[in-house]
């Protein structure tokens, strides 16, 4: 007769060692899969908040090509076509305008458009690749939990201890 209560009161120790067990094992796996859809949920928003900084980019380009192209074209404006011996620049006057159209090209907004955009391109292909690999991450995980819920004999207690499928 004691021997028979030991081995029950064991049995239930081991039932309920057990059920602390899975218990645990299903609530990682379920906060796995939370943490994965809330990293996946960050990176949407950052790939969001991408797109008003390249309409921006390219907003600032076009004005600032227009701009540039004005410059350039006031750089021709000193020269006086109203007198045929000044209708060419004089050798240090267009020494000067290229001067100052090389720096104007050395500091061409479209370089540093180009660099912005790469920049920004860049941020969007390592968005889209995050995003791809939490994808997978969260399809792995959402696997993984989804089989210790609807195995035996884990489905029998994890829908005791309201535990259920991701679909």
């Amino acid at each position: 007769m004691l021997a028979a209560v030991c081995i029950a009161i064991l049995a239930v120790f081991l039932f309920a060692i057990y059920v602390i067990v899975l218990y645990n094992k299903l609530s990682v796996r379920k906060n796995q899969v939370k943490s994965t859809l809330s990293t996946l949920n960050m990176l949407f928003v950052q790939r969001a908040a991408l797109i008003p900084n390249l309409i921006l980019i390219l907003k600032k380009h076009v004005v600032l090509d227009e701009e540039m192209l004005q410059e350039i074209l006031a750089l021709r404006n000193p020269v006086n076509f109203s007198n045929s011996k000044e209708l060419y620049l004089q050798p240090e006057e267009g020494s000067s305008v290229l001067k100052q159209i090389i720096l104007q090209i050395e500091d061409d907004p479209e370089l540093k458009f180009n660099r912005q955009f790469s920049q920004l391109k860049y941020a969007f292909t390592e968005c889209k690749e995050q995003i791809t690999a939490e994808r997978a991450l969260l399809g792995a995980s959402i696997i993984k939990y989804n089989n210790t819920v609807v195995t035996f004999p884990c489905k029998i207690i994890a829908k005791i201890l309201g535990f259920t499928p991701y679909l």
